[in-house]
């Protein structure tokens, strides 16, 4: 209680101090973009129009290659602001903030049913890897597993190649860019679900679970920290 005193837990975006949750205060938690899973595409993650059931028009068409996405919060300043403060700025503490906070979102949100034998992080070729010194999905993914009492395979697929970072393209150059990047090795899993900070237009989510089908997996499912919700190309 003392040091808990001398030195209270400090919000993460407006630094005033937090009792309820560590890095968060009761307010800032509040008002972050929370994906409600009612008004979601089961398959893409996408807003439902209102006359819509749990699937929406374009997953009807033609499904994605995994078979359910999770999104925590729509991309906005805030959301952003956590996203940039890890990925580029090496703050550690905003990825066990929000790995936290998907487990809670988890249980809360979605329940604990259809859990994978395994979370695959999407990797990152080895010489981004070594520039950035880290992957935040690994480091997610290690602390989502933790509180879900799930494993994380590091070692499953590898990016083969070294591609263009996807926030400076389209969406179909995206998709172009992110061509036969994986490489999955021969495994026994059934069921696996990628783990990735941002989802925008799908198309590493969807190449990944294209590799990790053709292996032989039967389910493959993403959870992202970050789900965009106006970008549909």
């Amino acid at each position: 209680m003392l040091f808990k005193w001398l030195f209270p837990w400090r919000c993460l975006l407006c630094h005033a101090k937090s009792d309820v949750h560590r890095d968060l205060c009761t307010s800032c938690k509040a008002a972050l973009p929370w994906l409600k899973a009612n008004m979601l595409c089961r398959h893409c993650g996408l807003r439902l129009e209102e006359t819509q059931a749990n699937i929406c028009g374009r997953c009807i068409k033609k499904r994605p290659h995994f078979q359910r996405c999770i999104g925590m919060w729509d991309y906005n300043e805030e959301s952003t602001h956590f996203i940039h403060q890890l990925k580029f700025s090496g703050q550690l503490i905003y990825g066990r903030m929000m790995a936290d906070l998907f487990a809670d979102f988890l249980i809360n949100e979605h329940g604990l049913e259809d859990l994978p034998e395994a979370l695959i992080p999407v990797p990152l070729h080895w010489w981004r890897l070594w520039q950035r010194g880290f992957n935040q999905s690994a480091f997610m993914a290690q602390h989502l597993a933790k509180r879900l009492n799930l494993s994380v395979d590091y070692d499953l697929c590898r990016r083969i190649r070294h591609t263009q970072a996807q926030a400076e393209l389209s969406g179909s150059d995206r998709r172009r860019n992110l061509k036969k990047a994986f490489w999955v090795k021969a495994n026994q899993y059934k069921h696996v679900v990628i783990v990735d900070d941002v989802m925008t237009t799908m198309a590493t989510s969807q190449e990944l679970a294209k590799a990790l089908i053709k292996s032989g997996i039967k389910r493959v499912d993403v959870w992202s920290m970050v789900r965009t919700q106006n970008h549909r190309s």
